[in-house]
């Protein structure tokens, strides 16, 4: 993150159901002035973060830029 005034918050948690144990990450950027959601690009380590969590890990990658920051929701079965 390299704009003043930012603050990442990163938290993680491990649960366990009936399918198994399932490690949780949430990555939360705010306070930093960027473009408009919609006129960012998705680049290539997001892809390859979501690729990996998703393909390789059968896990889920939730990722949302918004006027305010971004949050990214990692999950995978271990």
């Amino acid at each position: 993150m390299a704009h003043d005034g930012g603050k990442l918050e990163i938290n993680w948690i491990v649960s366990e159901d009936g399918a198994g144990r399932r490690l949780t990450i949430n990555w939360q950027e705010t306070g930093f002035k960027g473009p408009p959601p919609d006129e960012v690009k998705q680049s290539f380590g997001t892809r390859l973060i979501r690729n990996a969590i998703v393909y390789d890990l059968q896990g889920r990658c939730d990722y949302e830029i918004s006027p305010v920051g971004v949050s990214c929701r990692l999950s995978a079965p271990f």
